[in-house]
């Protein structure tokens, strides 16, 4: 059985990759920091911690780094005036993708939050499929009905 820890204090990305797991060996644990995790598990994600990351962990950040590399990056995106802002997903060893949400004119923070939350769900459960099954993500798998998640496991929503 395949072992996943997430450290997600906001709980969503632990209920997306819940579903994703309901019908395969895997456990998924939470934790409220990612100190003491190095060595049980086969994965760790970790959603907002960065510093003295365990091997096999992925970060999500939500923002398209390098740029607000900090807390509070939404926020700092949104009142810099930038108009692109996104999600990166990475390792120790590289950025594992990158998906960008543009900020309109008439777009609120709320709104903006909400965008970036939703591609974070929705991207990290074929990146974790990815990573459990030994194969780099590609933008591919979310546009494949193929996908290696079986027939109806509505974790990408392509099954049903």
């Amino acid at each position: 059985m395949k072992q996943i820890a997430i450290v997600d204090n906001e709980n969503y990305i632990f209920q997306a990759l819940n579903k994703y797991a309901a019908d395969k060996e895997i456990k998924i644990t939470q934790f409220a920091n990612i100190e003491d995790l190095k060595g049980k598990f086969d994965l760790i994600i970790s959603n907002g911690k960065r510093e003295n990351l365990p091997d096999k962990t992925i970060v999500i950040h939500p923002s398209l780094l390098p740029a607000f590399d900090e807390e509070n990056a939404i926020e700092k995106a949104y009142l810099s005036g930038v108009k692109v802002s996104g999600v990166t997903f990475y390792n120790s060893e590289r950025i594992i993708a990158q998906y960008p949400v543009l900020i309109g004119i008439d777009t609120h923070l709320d709104e903006l939050k909400e965008n970036i939350i939703n591609l974070e769900k929705y991207f990290i459960v074929p990146i974790v499929d990815a990573f459990l099954n030994d194969r780099l993500f590609d933008f591919q798998d979310l546009y494949s009905h193929n996908c290696s998640r079986g027939n109806g496991c509505s974790a990408c929503g392509k099954c049903k």
